[in-house]
């Protein structure tokens, strides 16, 4: 009678000591899987952030800081790929929260918190920046446009004011795309060449200044349109990189020194 109970009890014992055992591997294990996550997190947040800045740099080349065009196209280009960043950011995050006792991680994770920070100060310094360099593209638009017209009514003007066949031929020629004369002398007087030259450029002047007027409306309203939905954007993206920057919110993803001294003894358990 007094073997059974014994016997039971080693059962029991064994039995026990094959759980802990269970447990102990199936906790190495996950602790293996969640290791090999954040690695492939941190690789991939850092492909992220150089797709970011080999695009950003092959758009914009070659240099040109001063011109207007260069600039929108560098504005277009990061706010066009501001999402990689935004994503790398938060994959480096995940990791850290899969294997928060990592010092690698929690390096890269304070690169990031600094990156971050940048990001969210580049934005709101496009938003002002957007706004000047899309008036000046529209505006050095509609200025080439204007000059074209006004070389067209100043040749106009002066083939109304000639009075020798030198002075018409001039006139003629300066105005962009007029067929050029014979080099022999003209048979006709200059006023009927110079009513039948006018007869033909001003109806194409009154055409082009309505035209040229049409187009400015259209572009003024698309700048505005775009300018608003440009600004929204910035905002949103400054306001999402900014949070991550923020200390309260880094420290949620970087544990304690508490709690890194009890995850390195469950480690050693």
């Amino acid at each position: 009678m007094t073997e059974f109970p014994k016997q039971l009890s080693e059962d029991i014992d064994a039995y026990s000591e094959e759980n802990k055992k269970r447990k102990r591997i199936d906790f190495s294990s996950q602790n293996r899987l969640k290791r090999d996550a954040a690695n492939a997190l941190k690789w991939a947040s850092i492909a992220l952030i150089g797709i970011f800045f080999a695009s950003v740099i092959s758009s914009i080349l070659p240099i040109q800081l001063l011109n207007p065009l260069w600039q929108d196209k560098l504005i277009n280009s990061i706010r066009g790929g501001a999402s990689f960043p935004l994503e790398a950011v938060l994959f480096m995050m995940l990791a850290c929260v899969l294997s928060p006792n990592n010092p690698v991680l929690i390096k890269y994770l304070k690169w990031m918190r600094a990156f971050a920070g940048t990001m969210a100060l580049i934005f709101l310094l496009m938003i002002p920046l957007q706004l000047y360099t899309g008036f000046k593209v529209i505006g050095g638009r509609t200025t080439r446009e204007f000059e074209s017209l006004a070389a067209l009514k100043r040749g106009a003007f002066a083939i109304d004011q000639s009075v020798s066949e030198d002075d018409f031929r001039a006139a003629l020629g300066s105005i962009p795309g007029a067929p050029p004369l014979p080099a022999t002398k003209l048979t006709e007087t200059i006023p009927t060449l110079k009513a039948n030259v006018l007869r033909q450029i001003n109806p194409q002047i009154k055409q082009l200044e309505t035209l040229i007027n049409e187009q400015r409306s259209k572009r003024t309203e698309l700048f505005i349109g775009f300018s608003i939905r440009d600004v929204f954007i910035c905002l949103l993206y400054a306001l999402a990189f900014g949070a991550m920057a923020r200390k309260s919110f880094f420290l949620n993803f970087t544990p304690r020194k508490s709690s890194r001294r009890l995850l390195n003894k469950n480690s050693a358990q």
